[in-house]
């Protein structure tokens, strides 16, 4: 589009022969950084086909070994409260659990051969590109900081009417073993949740960040791919 179409003749090549723009024909290209989500690339062809059929990445970042086998596990769910109207009966639920440890619930409308899927797992760190990662680690370093924080406060509470039950009277004529043992556990605990970061850079040692559990499979025709985030807030995708 920045070419200069009028200084080169080519606006009135493509008046005289509408026809020759590129259609039906496939064109290859390597490059060191495409972005399949440029908006030149969104738009369709003349003949309204898709530009891009087809991206390859052979830098090997975003690879994911899948080679852990497993097989899904198939129930049925029944429903016995008759006032609920809006969970289905005898509904069915494919599970599977993924390396991180997660269960995986895959919609059961997918076609998955011989119930066999393949896992692997990912760092989103990996993927993100450096101000993303930042950002995303500053985020996760705040939400820690204020649960360290809440929590500090709840175990200080604990703690100072521990303290106060023992330094009793009628706390130092029992046998105080066990609340000595409380009491030790609850200044571990302490020492614990005060450590907050004060620094990305800090922080960053010790977040792993976001782990996308990888599931793939065959419906008999393709193979399919789904990815789901350890983290509720995060969106799932299946291709």
């Amino acid at each position: 589009s920045i070419l200069p179409k009028h200084e080169t003749h080519a606006h009135q090549f493509l008046i005289e022969h509408p026809e020759y723009d590129g259609r039906n024909v496939r064109i290859g290209i390597l490059d060191t950084g495409v972005d399949p989500g440029a908006i030149g690339l969104q738009n369709g062809t003349s003949d309204g086909k898709v530009k891009v059929v087809d991206v390859v990445d052979c830098t090997g970042a975003g690879d994911v070994d899948v080679s852990t086998k497993a097989t899904i596990t198939i129930t049925t769910t029944t429903n016995d409260d008759k006032d609920d109207k809006c969970t289905p009966n005898n509904k069915k639920v494919v599970t599977v659990k993924g390396l991180s440890g997660k269960t995986i619930e895959l919609n059961p409308s997918w076609t998955i051969a011989d119930d066999t899927v393949y896992l692997g797992i990912k760092a989103a760190y990996d993927l993100y590109p450096a101000p993303l990662k930042k950002r995303i680690l500053s985020q996760r370093m705040n939400l820690f900081n204020a649960q360290q924080r809440r929590k500090a406060v709840e175990v200080r509470e604990q703690l100072t009417a521990l303290e106060t039950e023992l330094s009793s009277t009628a706390g130092k004529k029992k046998n105080n073993t066990e609340k000595q043992k409380e009491k030790e556990h609850l200044e571990y605990l302490l020492s614990n949740t005060t450590q907050v970061y004060a620094t990305v850079t800090e922080f960053a040692a010790y977040d792993p960040g976001p782990m996308l559990d990888c599931v793939v499979f065959h419906d008999g025709v393709h193979w399919r791919a789904y990815i789901e985030s350890n983290n509720d807030d995060d969106d799932d995708e299946e291709d």
